[in-house]
């Protein structure tokens, strides 16, 4: 990589490291460009010239942060070999990233924030919730296929539900205890328990 292309790269991030802060805090609607500009510290020029517009900022943020998170759960995944271990550190990675880096969990929200688009180019590569079920299903196939998990329901069908109750969780607990990441915390290891106890049959 030249020093001008890391240069350039350093500077996107820096842009894309604002604006997740700003969208975090303000959602899509309530978003200046502006206010990104100010966040990041840099003209409106330098910041239009690597995202020409609002959406294309915000849809780059999503895709960023989508990647991200998902690198660190297929990570966490490779460094086991047994199911139920990789079912755990799956949870467990869900559980911390939800816990401390709210910023994040609020990406997660801008997805469905954003305006639609009949332009694939535009769009968001996929929903941030699809890998997740898929890579928590692929989980469970594999400790069906081992017999470390009971052959009631499709993996398909139980990743689903696992994400969803884990998502629904976390977004019950914002509504009636925003910030409370502690008690957030207590219930999803609950919940985890559940799953699991669910999952071995």
């Amino acid at each position: 990589m030249t020093g001008r292309t890391a240069k350039g790269e350093d500077t996107r991030s820096s842009i894309l490291q604002a604006a997740t802060e700003v969208f975090a805090r303000r959602g899509y609607a309530g978003t200046r460009m502006e206010d990104v500009f100010e966040a990041v510290g840099l003209t409106k020029g330098a910041v239009y010239f690597y995202f020409p517009s609002k959406e294309k900022l915000a849809r780059a943020v999503v895709e960023h942060h989508k990647q991200r998170w998902l690198a660190l759960g297929q990570e966490e995944v490779a460094r086991h070999d047994d199911p139920l271990t990789q079912f755990r550190r799956l949870a467990n990675l869900l559980i911390t990233l939800s816990a401390s880096d709210a910023a994040g969990w609020s990406i997660v929200r801008l997805a469905d924030q954003l305006p639609a688009t009949s332009d694939e180019s535009e769009s968001v590569a996929g929903n941030p919730m699809t890998e997740w079920i898929d890579l928590m299903a692929d989980i469970i196939r594999r400790g069906q296929g081992v017999g470390v998990f009971a052959k009631i329901h499709a993996p398909a069908d139980l990743g689903f539900i696992a994400v969803a109750a884990f998502d629904g969780l976390k977004t019950t607990t914002d509504a009636v205890a925003p910030g409370d990441s502690d008690e957030f915390r207590r219930r999803a290891e609950i919940l985890v328990g559940a799953l699991e106890s669910a999952l071995i049959g």
